[in-house]
């Protein structure tokens, strides 16, 4: 009489190719959502900066774009917990929203294990002219789990004009 199925070794054989597979999706699945998180938090501040831009050459006044906890007030220089984009007012105290002051736009904070903090430059706010020149150069960097290998960084230069970082060119977050 034949013998039908499989012999230990073959289900044991099938057994440590399937747990191997899964080993190695789930380290590529990892891998995929770390550089999604990070990208997805890098063009959601870089829209705004743009738009920041763009909207200070259109109304040809200062928009400022700074990091907020409340969506109201500017504070600090940690981008993660969130930010605003405002027209500047007439007066001289750029990069700190006043009552009178437009908010344009309100962004929530950034998830959890994503941390990006701007240059001492660029403090209190990122402020386009109304020629769409910024007020100081600066950076703002972007790391995932305070990990050099997955940061990112924005440069910025008086010109206005942003330039993307890797982490090859990064030495820590």
């Amino acid at each position: 009489m034949p013998h039908t199925g499989f012999t230990l070794i073959e289900l044991m054989l099938s057994l440590f190719l399937a747990a191997a597979l899964v080993v190695f999706s789930s380290l590529s699945w990892r891998a995929f959502t770390d550089k999604q998180i990070l990208g997805h938090g890098f063009n959601r501040l870089q829209d705004s900066i743009l738009f920041a831009r763009n909207h200070a050459l259109t109304i040809a006044r200062p928009v400022s774009v700074c990091a907020s906890r409340d969506g109201q007030r500017c504070g600090g220089l940690a981008y993660e917990h969130g930010w605003i984009v405002f027209e500047e007012g007439k007066d001289e105290n750029h990069g700190q929203r006043n009552a009178d002051e437009t908010i344009l736009a309100v962004q929530p904070a950034l998830a959890k294990r994503l941390s990006a903090r701007a240059s001492a430059s660029l403090a209190p706010a990122l402020t386009f002219s109304h020629s769409g020149r910024l007020v100081a150069a600066g950076r703002i960097v972007f790391c995932l789990d305070n990990n050099p290998d997955q940061a990112r960084a924005m440069v910025f230069i008086r010109s206005g004009r942003v330039r993307t970082v890797g982490a090859d060119e990064l030495s820590a977050c």
